[in-house]
């Protein structure tokens, strides 16, 4: 009986020790919730203690599933074997690649009677002659009914392992394999919770940058890096019509990269950019390696210098898209061969919407607040013209004032055509250079220079929009005024929007700026607006004119008319009233009426306002003849008809 109580207290120590070792198990799962390589290491000690076994290992299938990898190996240091750090291929004929493949345990109490140890094989012969070791045990580990590892023990004797010890082992596997999906699960919560957090700062971000989407770039494509252990990513703004791409953020990434963005070299390309490709396309583009593509393989620069000059292997590209069109890209590049997953891709997905929130926003803040600007222009200009009745140069001034500060134009300048349109001038300027603006102050140039900006709009009632005047006709063939507003003033691009009067340019409002920065859609909107203000501000200005003159003569017929009523026996007053008010309301330095008729030897002066002394001696001396050939007072009285001469 002795014996037999002996062998049940051995079973019974063995089932207490695995108990504890279950426990064991348990208790490092629940301490290392998001890393499973400490339970790894608990589980094969235990196995390796309770089985009696010098020698165990783990490997888990890589991601290709090509290759088991180990990931955890305990034993005697001596007693090791050595490890492939490429692990094992899994289409291979060692003993876990079998098991793997089979999906079952694999059982081999003495290796010695393998076919392969029989036939000699190295590897089998140094397994059990060099390394000692006699018996093996493989349990694949199970996770939804496929394998992804193996546990696997060796021994130094040719003893087979007892069922009891098989059953321990696949319970091992069993909690190594909840070990691997608690990990993950737990890395899938802190990943979450990680990029909740980030989406929350770049939503911050959006918030605190309404005008400017530069800070989400940044923050965008730092979280985008960090979060894909990526080593650099860039975000790439450009549109389909786009000559070139401009760079919005990046984190990494050569400078020589940076510089080729800064100075306009990266082309909208979609043939060996795979940035354009994206955007054109409007869908990711993943590449596992950038070898691999066909533009590297044929030679692309581009394409080229990226791998073999900047070592870039694995890239992805999200695109930015608004209002349905490509506007731009989000990409992630790794300097080894390591594709992203598909966690990764919806994670940069994302990332590329967050920047489209952020375009959209600071477009919409923007656009809002340009809006309110001009709106306020509009109410500042017709507050000017209300109190500017009889003068419009103010309004002129407000308005350029406007249009230069919205605009981001620092000269502007009002040209106006005369009556006869015949010439033009510039009544109102700001924002030249004193010699410039001197230059302006006398200018006075026929209407038939259409070559110059300030005359073209009035003559042809054209918009003009240069991106570069340097880069015209006018400045190539040295025109004078050109140079002078290229060289002297430093001008590069303009604007310049007809008046319009009843469909006649009658002016032009012109904006420069001093560098090549072609004006937009909206800044043409806006002068064409500015335009029709100053239209009214003109027409306010000749009507107030008109309707002063017409009092003012209304005044005067009555002043003329009361002079009569009171001079029934003497014209001389009326004469006189009457040289004086014509002489007001024309504007003239003299102003005479004269006596005459055919037959008469002389003319007599009836009344007169500003005439010469000598010339007013002629006439009271009768020197003053009624030739119709040598005076033009006489050809009116002899003609009947009004005599106008504008150049004597």
């Amino acid at each position: 009986m002795a014996p037999t109580g002996h062998k049940d207290t051995k079973i019974t120590d063995a089932s207490a020790a695995a108990l504890q070792a279950t426990r064991d198990i348990l208790d490092a799962i629940h301490r290392h919730r998001g890393d499973e390589q400490p339970i790894f290491d608990i589980i094969l000690q235990n196995a390796a203690r309770l089985c009696d076994a010098p020698l165990a290992g783990l490997t888990l299938a890589n991601d290709a599933g090509d290759r088991l990898m180990v990931k955890s190996v305990w034993g005697d240091l001596d007693q090791r074997l050595p490890a492939p750090e490429d692990g094992f291929a899994i289409d291979s004929d060692v003993f876990p690649a079998r098991a793997f493949r089979a999906a079952d345990v694999l059982h081999i109490g003495d290796i010695r009677t393998v076919p392969e140890y029989v036939e000699g094989d190295p590897r089998y012969v140094a397994l059990v002659e060099q390394h000692g070791f006699n018996a093996y045990l493989c349990v694949p580990l199970m996770m939804n009914g496929a394998p992804i590892g193996c546990i696997d023990l060796f021994r130094t004797t040719p003893e087979p392992f007892a069922d009891g010890e098989i059953a321990l082992v696949q319970s091992f596997a069993t909690q190594a394999v909840i070990a691997i999906e608690n990990a993950r699960q737990f890395r899938e919560v802190q990943e979450r919770l990680e990029r909740e957090r980030v989406s929350a700062a770049i939503l911050e971000t959006v918030s605190r940058s309404r005008d400017d989407d530069r800070p989400v770039f940044q923050i965008i494509v730092e979280q985008a890096a960090r979060l894909t252990k990526a080593d650099s990513t860039a975000l790439v703004l450009g549109q389909v019509g786009d000559r070139t791409l401009t760079l919005g953020a990046h984190v990494g990434g050569p400078e020589e990269a940076r510089q080729k963005f800064e100075r306009g070299e990266v082309l909208f390309d979609p043939e060996h950019s795979l940035t354009a490709q994206t955007i054109l396309s409007e869908k990711v583009v993943h590449v596992p390696d950038m070898k691999e593509t066909s533009d590297y393989k044929s030679g692309g620069a581009l394409t080229r210098g990226m791998v073999d000059g900047s070592g870039v292997r694995s890239a992805l590209f999200a695109p930015l898209i608004a209002l349905g069109r490509g506007i731009g890209a989000l990409a992630v590049v790794r300097n080894e061969m390591r594709p992203f997953t598909d966690d990764e891709i919806t994670l940069v997905e994302s990332f590329a919407a967050q920047a489209v929130i952020a375009i959209e926003n600071a477009r919409q803040f923007r656009e809002v607040r340009e809006r309110l600007e001009r709106e306020k222009a509009t109410g500042e200009v017709l507050g000017v013209i209300s109190t500017s009745r009889d003068d419009e140069i103010p309004v002129f001034r407000t308005i350029l004032e406007n249009a230069s500060r919205i605009c981001n134009a620092p000269i502007a300048f009002l040209s106006l055509a005369n009556g006869e349109r015949t010439e033009v001038t510039i009544p109102a300027h700001l924002g030249t250079r004193s010699e410039f603006g001197d230059i302006l102050e006398d200018f006075l140039e026929p209407i038939t220079r259409t070559e110059l900006v300030a005359v073209r709009p009035v003559a042809e009632g054209v918009t003009v929009l240069e991106d570069d005047i340097k880069d015209d006709d006018a400045y190539r063939n040295g025109d004078p005024r050109r140079l002078q507003m290229v060289d002297v003033e430093g001008a590069r691009s303009v604007l310049a929007v007809p008046l319009f009067r009843d469909g006649l340019p009658i002016g032009a409002i012109v904006l420069y700026r001093r560098e090549v920065a072609p004006f937009s859609e909206d800044d043409l909107s806006l002068v064409q607006a500015f335009a029709a203000q100053a239209v009214i501000a003109i027409e306010n200005v000749r009507q107030f004119r008109e309707v002063q003159e017409r009092l003012e003569r209304e005044r005067a017929s009555a002043e003329i008319l009361d002079v009569i009523s009171r001079s029934r026996d003497d014209d001389r007053p009326v004469f006189q009233s009457i040289v004086k008010q014509a002489a007001k309301l024309v504007g003239s330095d003299a102003t005479a009426l004269v006596l005459g008729q055919t037959g008469d030897a002389a003319l007599t002066l009836g009344a007169h306002v500003g005439a010469p002394e000598d010339g007013v001696q002629k006439f009271e001396r009768g020197e003053v003849l009624f030739d119709p050939e040598q005076s033009l007072v006489a050809r009116a009285i002899q003609s009947g008809e009004v005599v106008h001469l504008p150049d004597m």
